[in-house]
């Protein structure tokens, strides 16, 4: 689970104090300019003319067709229909549909995907507009029988299913319980998508094709587009090219599960990915038409109360003896665990010492209190404000298609942001807080509520709780005297406004694009201008140093100062007054303390950017200390590390760089086990000098303001002369193969490994990802396109000082197949060490680096970081070009290929396999044909 700060900085709304009894006359559900319609057959489409990003077209195919449709000797055909539509069509014959993909710069399974759930299967595709039309044909395919289901590619795509359902069986059983829990009187527990084993091990071609045949409907399917297209001239192909969909007069939406007359109990004790133990108090509601202003003010106001109810449980936190460490509120169509025609309104909690059951009773707590003395004008006009300020000014084409997507599945309006900005302020007119608190006492006697347990793995409460016991806690609650919630004031974020530095220069940064500022401390500012309409802002500070550049003694605080820098708070503001401010001001923030590099990191929308500087200066200027912040953050930590952490990709490392390796095989408690002291010795040491750290601003244009606040909070910090930072000298052995068993694992799992000491660079950097592309590329189609053995293959690639480069590929697959496995990985390696890569093979590795350097700038915290990185490996002096990959030829791929990924750089390590590769074949290769 993610953190994030959020800044208050805003003049509240006013609003009156009794609804008005007009009824509002709503503007269309549909923007006027967007082109939409429906063929003869009962196809709808959506056309929403959008360039953001400029030459690019987000494409969405939605059908009302999911596990949900399946009879019981069914169960998995719809998403092994999904997996076969990747795989040739009457347009795209074998392999096309995986060669179009990868032109645009896509990979399969990631920026292309198709879904499939209880009620829908969804295929999107994201194309550059020249390909729009290629694009199309293929959605056409997909939605009018033109999916080719051959007899072999069958075959080998149902091990990939079975291999996938494998991988997900633990995720697949905390799914089941929750629908268990959720729906018991209906059959989605019993209906996941995944489907049952033995029915797709024994489907024949021609019940899968009668499936298709049957299921996939016109009068069923959305067809869902955003870019920069001509909507006209788009529109005609539609017609063309999907009027041969066949039409049927089965439903469109399936009924609702019908509603459950009692408060349920959903508890789990072993969660998969959860960090640190949460409570939530959950209704689960009907949808209703947001045409209808009735239900559209109804709808407004659960949103109103799912705010007003978080900022009373943050106001809660802040008490000393509060089991509630971080809140949220969520209210939402069609939640992450319901169906089309639900909609979830809930209050999720982050639980301080494990206290499960307290927090659960703060949390109806506050609920109750609320419904007895209702909500001040001040509560509102904030709630009402922090709603305005969730919302985007200007939507990307990813947006727009979600947005689509709402209206069709949960009918939701599909408004332009302006519009809903003003229908929100005249709904605000109309809603009073007695209707505010008429509207959560109805909430209340509602009987469909699910209180939730969750709790990570190593981290279980030993206290039972029941819903008998749940309900007795209501009832005790209900019967308690209460007075209204104390009003705690609010602190300015800087009580003292720091004394600014001066810019003494700023000059142009080629590489970039962007304006280099030395401030008048020593501090250099590089501010690089946004390249789409309405990008967020990206800040990114970095230093050398991480780990390594701690005492041994200090590494369990290094482990844990990534948690506890954020929970600590800043300045005199604990972590939740801190969040009160930044409420209206979203503002995300994060310390990543690294092998050998410290990194603050955030993001911000353009109109927040002083919050966020306000931010790096109490990071630099402030020191807290909170034991019990330090007690929670070392459980994250510890915790969060035993969830995520490949124990054969640790114990690889750690063999291969040797003793000063600051991250051990095998995670214990012990590894974490440090003190307020320790922690703050770490965060002294990491931000003593802040010229020592490059500071990246992007998506900023530069303007008068803009250098004001930059010279007030980071030409302020106290700096010191910059000294050498020289870090301990890693090993760079190469280990020999690992062999493990892991009882908790069902399957196999193989990490593949190949490092070597290469001076960081923009260039090494960008050929790194492009080698661990080609190798993915290659095992990926002969693991899972040709064999089958295996659902995925992962690659990822470290370049820093100290590991040099580092890439690593990780795959699973079934027991039986570890052996044909290792012989495949020796083949393609073989293979690509032999002879230069095809035209093909390296445009593909053209088109994905290309797209990723695109799209680098819609992650801005990514992007920050990355630019500061470069900067900082090159020596402080000005950051280089990228460089030109038509300059990428097979020939010079094969050259990097033989030096880099040598037969004597590579390691393997395998969880449930007997047999290791032997790396010692790839010496005496020859071509492979």
């Amino acid at each position: 689970m993610k953190y994030f700060l959020q800044i208050v900085l805003i003049a509240l709304l006013p609003m009156s104090a009794h609804a008005r009894e007009t009824k509002l006359e709503l503007p269309p559900m549909i923007a006027p300019e967007i082109r939409h319609g429906q063929l003869p057959n009962g196809l709808r489409y959506f056309i929403k003319e959008n360039a953001n990003p400029a030459g690019k077209v987000e494409m969405r195919l939605l059908v009302n067709v999911g596990s949900m449709h399946e009879a019981e000797d069914e169960r998995g055909l719809a998403h092994l229909l999904e997996h076969m539509a990747l795989r040739r069509t009457q347009h795209f014959g074998q392999g096309k549909v995986k060669a179009f993909i990868e032109s645009e710069g896509m990979r399969l399974g990631h920026d292309t995907n198709a879904f499939t759930s209880h009620e829908t299967t969804i295929y999107k595709l994201v194309v550059g507009n020249q390909q729009a039309d290629q694009a199309l044909q293929l959605l056409a395919d997909w939605a009018s029988g033109g999916i080719v289901l051959d007899a072999a590619e069958l075959a080998t795509e149902k091990n990939v299913v079975l291999d996938e359902g494998r991988q997900r069986a633990e995720g697949s059983v905390f799914y089941q319980q929750l629908m268990q829990t959720l729906f018991p009187n209906s059959k989605y527990p019993e209906r996941l998508a995944i489907g049952s084993a033995d029915v797709v091990k024994n489907v024949s071609l021609e019940k899968l094709q009668a499936f298709y045949q049957r299921e996939y409907q016109a009068q069923r399917m959305t067809l869902m587009i955003a870019g920069d297209v001509n909507p006209a001239e788009l529109e005609k192909n539609i017609l063309a090219q999907f009027a041969a969909v066949q039409k049927d007069s089965s439903a469109v939406n399936l009924p609702p599960p019908a509603a459950v007359k009692n408060l349920r109990l959903f508890s789990h004790r072993d969660m998969p990915g959860l960090a640190q133990p949460v409570v939530r108090w959950t209704w689960v509601l009907p949808v209703e038409s947001m045409a209808d202003s009735d239900a559209a003010l109804r709808d407004f106001r659960y949103e109103m109360l799912s705010i007003l109810i978080q900022q009373r449980l943050a106001s809660q936190s802040r008490q000393a003896n509060s089991a509630l460490l971080e809140t949220f509120g969520l209210y939402t169509h069609g939640g992450w665990a319901l169906p089309t025609q639900q909609t979830e309104l809930s209050f999720e909690a982050v639980v301080k010492d494990n206290k499960l059951k307290d927090a659960l009773r703060e949390i109806y707590r506050e609920l109750e209190r609320a419904k007895r003395f209702g909500f001040t004008d001040a509560e509102i006009k904030t709630a009402f404000a922090i709603r305005q300020k969730q919302s985007s000014e200007v939507l990307t084409n990813p947006q727009w298609a979600d947005q689509m997507l709402n209206h069709v599945r949960f009918g939701e309006s599909l408004r332009q942001p302006a519009t809903l900005a003003t229908l929100r302020d005249q709904f605000a007119l109309q809603t009073s807080a007695a209707d505010l608190q008429r509207q959560l006492q109805q909430l209340l006697q509602q009987e469909n509520q699910v209180a939730y347990i969750l709790q990570p793995k190593i981290l279980t409460s030993l206290t039972l709780f029941s819903e008998s016991s749940l309900r007795s806690m209501v009832e005790e609650v209900q019967r308690e005297t209460m007075t209204e919630q104390a009003k705690t004031a609010t602190k300015p974020l800087i009580a003292q406004p720091p004394i600014a530095g001066e810019m003494l220069a700023q000059t142009m940064d080629e590489a970039s694009g962007g304006q280099l500022l030395k401030l008048s401390n020593g501090i250099e500012v590089l501010v690089i201008p946004p390249t789409f309409p309405n990008e967020d802002v990206g800040f990114a500070a970095v230093s050398h140093g991480g780990l390594l550049g701690l005492d041994k003694k200090l590494w369990p605080a290094g482990r844990v100062m990534n948690q506890y820098f954020v929970r600590v708070g800043l300045g005199d503001l604990s972590f939740s007054e801190v969040n009160q401010h930044l409420s209206l001001h979203p503002v995300t923030y994060q310390a990543v303390l690294g092998v050998d590099q410290f990194a603050l990191l955030a993001t911000a929308k353009q109109t927040e950017l002083e919050a966020l500087l306000q931010l790096q200066y109490l990071a630099f200027t402030s020191r807290r200390d909170d034991e019990a912040v330090r007690k929670a953050s070392v459980d994250a930590a510890y915790q969060q590390s035993m969830g995520n952490y490949n124990t054969l990709i640790s114990t690889l490392n750690t063999r291969r760089y040797g003793e000063h390796w600051p991250i051990p095989e095998y995670w214990i408690k012990d590894h974490f086990d440090t003190d307020s002291a320790q922690l703050a010795a770490v965060r002294q040491q990491l931000l003593a000098n802040p010229a020592e750290f490059r500071f990246v601003i992007t998506g900023v244009t530069m303007t008068a303001q803009v250098r004001q606040w930059i010279e007030l909070y980071l030409g302020s910090l106290p700096t010191q002369p910059i000294s050498a930072v020289t870090l301990p000298a890693l090993s760079h052995g190469t280990p020999a193969n690992l062999q493990q068993n892991a009882a908790n694992l069902k399957d196999a799992l193989r990490v593949l490994q190949v490092g070597l000491k290469v001076e960081p660079s923009i260039d090494s950097l960008v050929m790194s990802e492009a080698l661990a592309e080609l190798v993915r590329m290659r095992l990926f189609q002969a693991l899972r396109e040709v064999s089958g053995d295996t659902y995925g293959v992962q690659v990822g690639t470290e370049v820093n000082p100290s590991q040099g480069t580092l890439i690593t590929v990780v795959f699973q697959n079934a027991r039986a197949q570890c052996k044909s496995t290792a012989s495949v990985v020796e083949t393609e390696l073989a293979r690509l060490l032999a002879s230069p890569p095809s035209e093909v093979e390296v445009q593909a590795v053209r088109d994905k680096i290309n797209k990723t350097l695109v799209d680098l700038p819609r992650n801005p915290q990514m992007y920050a970081n990355v630019m500061a990185s470069q900067w900082l490996r090159n020596q402080g002096e000005a950051l280089k070009k990228l460089p030109d990959l038509a300059d990428y030829t097979p020939e010079m791929m094969h050259g990097f290929v033989k030096s880099w990924l040598s037969a004597d750089r590579w390691t393997s390590g395998s969880f449930n396999c007997k047999n290791d590769i032997d790396f010692g074949k790839l010496r005496a290769a020859t071509v492979i044909q």
